[in-house]
Order: structure tokens, then sequence, then C-alpha cells
């Protein structure tokens, strides 16, 4: 759940399925050809082919990490009802987590998926109703 509060912040609450935190980056948009394509060999000429090959060269363990991640992220798809099924078999609890701006600020941890729904809304109840610092100081 996305949470506005009174004082304009941002916050989500949220369940966590997988037992570990995920690693989020910002992705660089980056083009790396400029927007030209693919150049045609025949009219490079010596130094175009050896920039070429330069080029191939950088641009092959990019796409063997581009490979790795997509194989990792299959991975986890497919784990991820093992992970579920395990957390609901051994009664395992369910990580009711609060962010802002992508970082942890409150987490908490709640045995069984409807109880671990229903704390997280209450959460969010609590911040939506929070009172800003400087306001609950005028008013006392």
């Amino acid at each position: 759940m996305k949470i506005v509060t009174p004082a304009s912040e941002t916050y989500r609450v949220h369940r966590r399925v997988l037992p570990w935190r995920r690693r989020i980056r910002e992705v660089p948009d980056w083009d790396l050809t400029g927007g030209l394509g693919v150049p045609d060999v025949d009219h490079l000429g010596v130094l175009g082919a050896i920039l070429l090959v330069i080029g191939i060269i950088i641009a092959l363990p990019i796409i063997v990490l581009a490979l790795l991640v997509v194989g990792e992220m299959l991975l986890l798809l497919l784990l991820l009802p093992l992970f579920v099924l395990a957390r609901v078999a051994f009664k395992k609890p369910w990580v009711v987590e609060v962010t802002r701006e992508r970082k942890a600020v409150h987490a908490e941890a709640v045995v069984g998926w409807g109880a671990a729904g229903e704390r997280a809304r209450v959460l969010a109840d609590e911040l939506r109703s929070v009172v800003p610092a400087a306001t609950a100081a005028v008013k006392a």
C-alpha cells in the first residue's frame, strides 16, 4: 500500500514474501550506440574495424552479466512458490515492512498471512493519521 501522510511524506507498507530484502539499484539509461545503429564493416576502414572489435570486447561482459541477472530472476520466480509453501507449512512469520524512499523505516514479524495483512492495514492507518511535528507544536 502506498500512503501519503498529512506532512506529504510517501510511505509503502507491505508484506515481504522473500526471506531477504531486495537490493534496488538505479539503472542508467545509456544509449551506447549514440543512435547510429551498428555500422557496416565494409565502410569502416582499419581504425573503424579495430574500434568495432574493442566495442565487441567491451560489450561481451555486459551481455554475460545481463544473462546472469535474467537467470537469477527466473530462479527466484521458480523458488517463490516453494518459499511461500514453506512459510505457511512451518508457520514462519511474515515480515510487515514500512519503507520510505526505498529504505526500511520499520519492520515487524507477524505469524499468519491474514494477520500480517491486518497489521499492514493498521500501520497504514496510523501513518495516514500522523500529525506533522510543526502542526503538533502549534496545537500544544
